[in-house]
């Protein structure tokens, strides 16, 4: 065995290989990479041993063996690279590493037959070989597969924008070029030695640093750097021994001590002159070979001098984003700040980014990868890490909006308080670790300042916030009218939250009612609109949570129902009213801008508001339900004052309708009459613009209480009853008025409704519960008033009627029959008088009794009544007589009704309780004549005719002029 120069080299590359393929083998066994790295070692390792033994057993008979042994590991040597490049590509060409096998295969079995290799000699530590026709097959395999790699490395290279994994592409084709440049100089003069073994240690040993280190130094850093030492040192050197060798010419210093003192005395002269210079020298190197890093610490030291004092964080986010897309040359960067009690980031400032407002929940995947310590993250992190599959459509597209290549986190004292989202650079190229450190340094030393900024800016918020509440809630009190207070609520809430249009719900009963609106093209079709709170899940959420409502994204809310002309509406917030520890209603927000309303403080700041206006709503509304009792009972009193000037009946209903729009307003207004189970319009009031032959038939038109079911509810119940909206109610009548809400109210005496109130009006939605409770107020009042009317009637007729026979008494009898005598005398009119008697009443009362009397005399009275004319006057002037003024009658007209009614009782039984009984009459008449004074003495002329029809035989007619002659 002979140790040379080629049989070292040989042996320390076996040794490396050795060395690279234990620890791949012991670290990397499991990993695909490693693994074909390992094939890769493996092969190299068989080409250097079969080296080492070829150049260090020089005997001819076995270095042509050793050579071919050789070609085991340099023909396997391309094929496992490619294996190995497919792997770190995350590549899968499974069919080429299958030819390649082949190819292998054919190759071995050429060399076996000695058709690649035909002979080798090694002579003075050189090799000379004589190949054979095989060559260009083996040559042509290794081209193949070597040029393969490197095509695919290549693309990769300019696919890529991940900066790691470019840089690791650098150092594989670095490594490359090495395996390249050592097989070609097997061309060359150099081929007899194992210059090609040595570029491969090469290669493998920038693979494994590449493969098993992971973290890997940009190249442009090793040349930055032997840069940076070696040409300063070149020229100090140079210059020094300049120095010297002029001193040794021109002074001829050749011995030992002169030139020790000479050089002594020129490095101490080099030091004292380079120190003054040594900052100017370091500016100008790092500005030729560090153009990049020296800016970015420029700008880092003059952000650090210009933000130190700036409070302000929109200007502050701005100069700083200015700076980094300038001075590092990228397109856009934006700023995620940290705002509200849930931790959430807002986009709060970009600089060319042209993206809306973006939010980051708390447990964003970004957000939890830097609460866990992640440095950086880049884009192409987001698409390969297992901790971002998590990450949702929505977004995941809302990063992508951003186009940022790299997120920064902005720690102060441990805490994120947000991220520095980065876009790519101008130039397309990926962020070196020189920009990554510029970068972490300036996300470091800003968060600071960035943190102060916005500590500043949400205490600068509150106090704004605070101030304007004062102001509002100031103006919020100073006014108790509702109206007005509900407008205030609405101006001064602009100021606080911006929106496009608000509205006021309030409770009543079960449904919301919208009571004030604004922002809205028509308010029409929102103010004073009823929707039914229990279907309405945002208010239900409202009323349980007593918490705002805020849905950034409408047209993602399946519960969101925008009430009106609110389609435009992209983001809503709903906030309850809360009086007295009660939801009284809630006020909504609509904004046409997507994510106005996503913030907590907005939350917060609103039920602020809302507190406050539900005091002063609540006070308004208090305030109006004391002026309008205190109005009712000024009302009332006035109007009790009106009716008791009158107790006529008619001139009551006549004062209840003028009175009755004191209390509810109308546009009809009807009192109707409940007699025998018939309703009757007894009197109406209308406006003037409503058609009188249309108000004229609703003054007229009697109607039966069963075709009404909402009138016979109310005159069944005794229960006052509101119809908002009349043409929605399918009970409701027909009615010549387009009546469109409508409010009723019964009058009650004695708990049966003897009439009611029914007011109409034109306008749908009009009548609510609160007029119908007040018209029952007014009811009551009324029912006071007819009563003592109906008893003033009764108390009247008492004293004109007989109490037995329900015909006028003798005392009225007599002043209605002057009334006529008078007016007959003015005149000159016919009149005339009949008298009658029954005959032998007597012996009815004695056989029968006098109840069977009683019955025979008001049946008497009756069958009269129906006998005479309309006109005539019937009266009982005692006992059993009866006494008939007949207006407008003459002699023949007097006999003519006293026969008829003389037949129609001697005729006709009367029945009373004692069975049939037969009675006649006796009648007796006179005319008024001039030589008559009075109507006594008319009344005794007739009497006296009657006295002669019972002396003649009674049940028979006598007449006065007759009998008197």
């Amino acid at each position: 065995m002979t140790l040379n120069a080629s049989s070292v080299i040989s042996f320390a590359a076996f040794g490396c290989y050795g060395v690279l393929l234990w620890l791949v083998l012991a670290r990397y066994s499991r990993n695909r990479t490693s693994r074909f790295f390992a094939y890769y070692l493996a092969s190299m390792l068989v080409w250097s041993f079969g080296s080492f033994m070829m150049f260090s057993i020089v005997d001819i008979s076995t270095t042509l063996f050793w050579n071919r042994f050789m070609l085991i590991g340099s023909a396997a040597m391309p094929i496992a690279f490619f294996g190995f490049v497919q792997a770190f590509l995350m590549q899968y060409r499974t069919a080429w590493l299958w030819f390649g096998g082949i190819l292998y295969a054919a190759t071995q079995v050429l060399n076996a037959l000695g058709l690649v290799i035909t002979g080798s000699i090694v002579a003075v530590d050189k090799v000379f070989f004589m190949y054979g026709p095989a060559i260009t097959f083996v040559s042509a395999s290794w081209l193949f597969f070597i040029g393969f790699s490197g095509y695919l490395l290549l693309r990769e290279y300019r696919r890529t924008t991940d900066f790691p994994n470019k840089n690791r592409i650098k150092y594989l084709l670095v490594s490359l070029l090495f395996i390249f440049i050592g097989s070609l100089t097997n061309a060359t003069i150099l081929q007899h030695y194992p210059v090609d073994i040595t570029f491969n240690i090469l290669s493998a040993g920038l693979i494994a640093y590449a493969i098993l280190r992971h973290r890997l130094l940009d190249i442009n850093i090793v040349v930055r750097k032997s840069l940076l030492y070696s040409i300063p040192s070149a020229i100090i050197g140079t210059v020094y021994f300049l120095v010297i060798f002029l001193a040794m010419r021109i002074f001829h210093l050749i011995n030992s001590t002169s030139i020790f003192i000479l050089a002594l005395a020129v490095a101490v002269l080099a030091a004292m002159l380079a120190q003054p210079f040594q900052a100017s020298a370091q500016n100008f190197i790092d500005r030729l070979f560090y153009r990049e890093k020296y800016d970015a610490n420029q700008m880092l030291q003059r952000l650090s001098q210009s933000i130190s004092t700036v409070l302000d964080l929109d200007r502050l986010t701005q100069v700083i984003l200015s700076e980094i897309t300038a001075t590092l040359h990228i397109q856009h960067a934006g700023f995620y700040l940290r705002r509200g009690e849930l931790g959430e980031f807002y986009l709060m400032a970009q600089s060319g980014m042209q993206v809306d407002d973006q939010k980051l929940s708390s447990n964003h995947p970004l957000i939890q990868a830097f609460n866990n310590g992640s440095q950086y993250i880049t884009r192409i992190d987001l698409d390969i890490l297992p901790q971002f599959r998590s990450l949702w459509n929505q977004e995941k597209s809302e990063l992508e909006q951003t186009k940022a290549a790299l997120f920064l986190p902005l720690r102060s004292k441990g805490n994120l308080i947000g991220i520095l989202a980065v876009g790519p650079k101008q130039s397309g190229l990926t962020f070196s670790q020189d920009d990554l450190y510029v970068l972490m340094n300036l996300a470091n030393q800003m968060a600071a300042t960035i943190e102060n900024a916005m500590l500043f800016a949400s205490e600068a918020r509150r106090r704004r916030e605070a101030e304007t509440l004062q102001v509002v809630l100031t103006q919020l009190t100073s006014d108790l009218d509702l109206e007005q207070v509900l407008d205030n609520i609405l101006v001064n809430l602009a100021p606080v939250i911006p929106y496009d249009s608000a509205c006021i719900f309030l409770l009543q009963g079960d449904h919301l009612i919208s009571v004030a609106g604004r922002g809205f093209e028509n308010s029409d079709k929102i103010i004073g609109q009823e929707h039914p709170a229990a279907e309405d899940q945002l208010f239900l959420e409202m009323q349980q949570t007593r918490a705002p409502v805020m849905i950034p994204d409408v047209s993602a809310s399946h519960v969101y129902r925008g009430y009106g002309n609110t389609q435009d509406t992209q983001s809503w917030m709903g906030v309850p009213l809360i009086a007295r520890g009660v939801v009284i209603g809630c006020l909504t927000l609509d904004s046409k801008k997507v994510n106005t309303y996503r913030e907590a403080e907005q939350s917060t700041l609103a039920l602020a508001f809302a507190s406050h206006a539900s005091v002063a709503i609540e006070n308004a509304r208090l305030f109006r339900v004391e002026r309008e009792q205190r109005q009712l009972a000024e009302a009332l009193r006035e109007i009790g004052t009106v009716l008791s000037t009158t107790l006529d009946f008619d001139n009551v209903l006549d004062l209840l309708l003028d009175q009755v729009g004191r209390i509810v307003p109308y546009s009809i207004a009807n009192i109707m009459l409940i007699e025998g189970g018939r309703i009757r319009i007894a009197r109406t009031r209308f406006q003037e613009t409503i058609d009188p032959k249309a108000a004229q038939l609703l003054k007229t038109l009697p109607f039966n209480i069963s075709p009404a079911p909402n009138l016979y509810y109310m005159v069944d119940t005794a229960q006052p009853l509101a119809i908002p909206v009349v043409p929605v109610n399918c009970d409701w009548i027909e009615s010549p008025v387009p009546i469109r809400s409508w409010v009723g109210a019964p009058i009650v005496v004695k708990g049966r409704a003897i009439a009611c109130f029914s007011l109409s009006s034109l306008e749908p939605d009009f009548y609510r519960k609160r007029h119908a409770e007040l018209l029952s107020v007014f009811a009551g009042q009324a029912a006071l008033a007819l009563q003592n009317a109906r008893l003033f009637a009764e108390i009247q007729q008492l004293a004109m009627v007989d109490d037995l026979t329900g015909i006028y008494n003798r005392r009225h009898f007599f002043e209605l029959g002057e009334h006529e005598f008078h007016r007959a005398q003015r005149y000159n009119r016919p009149l005339a008088v009949i008298m009658l008697d029954l005959d032998h009443f007597k012996t009815v009362n004695d056989t029968y009794g006098h109840a069977v009397g009683d019955q025979v005399l008001r049946m008497l009275a009756e069958r009269c009544r129906s006998n005479i004319r309309e006109v005539d006057i019937l009266g009982r002037y005692g006992g059993e007589e009866f006494t008939i003024i007949l207006p407008e009658a003459g002699p023949n007209e007097a006999q003519m009704i006293s026969e008829r009614l003389r037949k129609h009782i001697a005729r006709m039984p009367i029945t009373t309780t004692a069975g049939p009984i037969s009675i006649t009459i006796s009648l007796g008449t006179a005319n008024l004549s001039a030589d008559i004074p009075n109507l006594s003495k008319l009344i005794d002329c007739a009497d006296f005719a009657m006295y002669e029809a019972k002396r003649r035989g009674r049940n028979i007619v006598c007449i006065y002029e007759e009998v008197a002659s």
